[in-house]
């Protein structure tokens, strides 16, 4: 599979509106995945990596508002990160909304040098993102009334290896993330040898991984980062109440492991 540098996409390949849809599979069946794209898709490149370590720093308020959105169901919802990018070490503040349709937009502001990260300004960011609007009637949304300047606050820390596969002929990205770990506070989350799949595509068409799905070689399935990390390490540092419920792939089968990190 031919290489791409970043700079060389188009302008369309960042599908800030897009519609998403997320696999599970073990890192054993990468190695087919690679040899059926390999005509199709090109990697994307940045420095000459194609690989590349993404940390995602989420922010909540203290009742979890946008946890609870996804948890409850809401078809119109947020999500606020800080997102850097260890290639480049370049970081951007980071809004994304669901639309009851099923696409989700997202809007970005990058960090200047020397900018601060903290709590004051991830709320400042995340207004300046609100007024860009991404699309009318955002400010009305249910349940975001709540979320004003100064109660933002840092929910939980993501890290995962991404490498970015590109298709020039329709513009979608398929993005691979492994070595998938989650810090909250003194808890640490690590998701061993799964591997998440995320087709990012302007419209809706049939792809490989549909059939692979059907044959049982990957999991489909909705998989928020942010969700699913964090209801996991709620639920097991509560053991009153019942586990998260996740349909794995069976070739995956991944030990979740959920560790104190002074203990590490």
């Amino acid at each position: 599979m031919k290489g791409l540098d970043l700079l060389e996409l188009p302008e369309a390949a960042s599908l800030m509106r897009r519609y998403d849809r997320k696999y599970l599979c073990a890192e054993a069946d990468l190695e087919f995945l690679w040899e059926a794209l390999d005509h199709s898709h090109c990697y994307v490149e940045v420095n000459g990596q194609r690989e590349t370590l993404y940390t995602n720093d989420y922010f909540d308020n203290p009742e979890l508002a946008f946890y609870h959105a996804h948890r409850t169901g809401r078809l119109r919802r947020n999500k606020f990160r800080l997102r850097t990018y260890q290639s480049n070490q370049r970081s951007f503040w980071e809004l994304k909304q669901k639309h009851p349709r099923g696409y989700q937009i997202k809007v970005r502001t990058a960090l200047q040098p020397g900018e601060a990260t903290d709590n004051q300004r991830a709320n400042q960011a995340y207004v300046d993102l609100l007024a860009q609007g991404l699309e009318a009637g955002q400010h009305r949304v249910a349940g975001l009334q709540a979320l004003v300047p100064n109660t933002l606050q840092r929910s939980l820390r993501i890290e995962y290896q991404r490498q970015t596969l590109f298709n020039p002929v329709n513009g979608e990205r398929l993005t691979v993330d492994r070595a998938l770990k989650a810090t909250d506070g003194d808890r640490r989350l690590d998701f061993g040898s799964l591997v998440l799949l995320e087709l990012k595509q302007a419209r809706r068409e049939r792809h490989l991984l549909d059939l692979w799905s059907l044959q049982g070689r990957v999991q489909e399935g909705s998989f928020s980062k942010y969700f699913q990390c964090k209801r996991l390490i709620m639920l097991q540092t509560l053991p009153e109440r019942p586990r998260a419920f996740i349909r794995w792939p069976q070739s995956a089968a991944p030990t979740i492991t959920l560790n104190n990190l002074h203990e590490c």
